[in-house]
């Protein structure tokens, strides 16, 4: 009777390491999504401005468990990413409305991102499509190689 229950116990022990070893429900181990991140992009081509400075962005948990929802600071509402299938890999388009008070058309432009996380960070590329507005007259396009620690 002694070897069942070690039996028993053994096969426990593995399945609780098995399933702590997943993370908010993406089904693939130690994806961690989820938290505030300080992103740095680096433009790799084009015309847009590069930008200098780090941005904080926040991840939180989707509609389903594989999507989430990216919140970049000085934008208003949040941007959907979807999860590659079997990857801690998430792909998006969001688009920007830009409000300022000497353009009334508010022009709409395009953020297209496709981001790694893991339990340091987050890697990747994005794309940045924008069209005239008073501060930018001509428009610009570019694409920027993006990473950041977690916070």
């Amino acid at each position: 009777m002694r070897p069942v229950i070690a039996i028993a116990v053994t096969v426990m022990v593995l399945v609780l390491v098995a399933c702590s070893s997943e993370k908010d429900g993406t089904g693939v181990p130690s994806c961690q999504p989820i938290g505030t991140f300080s992103v740095q992009d680096v433009r790799q081509s084009g015309t847009c401005p590069e930008d200098t400075q780090a941005n904080t962005i926040t991840v939180s948990a989707g509609a389903s468990p594989t999507e989430i929802l990216i919140e970049f600071q000085g934008v208003t509402g949040g941007c959907p990413a979807t999860q590659l299938a079997g990857e801690c890999k998430f792909q998006g388009k969001c688009d920007l409305t830009v409000i300022q008070p000497t353009d009334p058309a508010r022009p709409t432009g395009t953020l297209q991102y496709s981001w790694t996380f893991d339990a340091a960070g987050l890697t990747g590329s994005s794309s940045l499509s924008m069209p005239p507005t008073a501060t930018l007259t001509q428009g610009c396009v570019a694409e920027y190689s993006s990473s950041g620690p977690r916070r």
